[in-house]
């Protein structure tokens, strides 16, 4: 629980960290603003994809350097 709460706690900061990019990007196409909105999207739904896997592979790491060494 308390490492969720940390994750929910981050997303201002977050947000304060990537908005300088990606806003600038979001209007800046030349497109409508949904249009753009769907590239950024599709963007954040990469990194996540991309940190999730990365999660997901030093979990299943740590899972077997524990359970060899016990």
């Amino acid at each position: 629980m308390q490492a969720f709460i940390l994750g929910i706690s981050n997303g201002a900061v977050c947000i304060a960290y990537c908005a300088p990019v990606l806003i600038p990007f979001l209007f800046g196409e030349g497109k409508g603003v949904w249009q753009n909105f769907s590239v950024v999207a599709q963007f954040l739904s990469g990194r996540l994809l991309g940190y999730l896997l990365f999660g997901v592979i030093a979990w299943a790491v740590g899972q077997t350097i524990l359970l060899t060494a016990a």
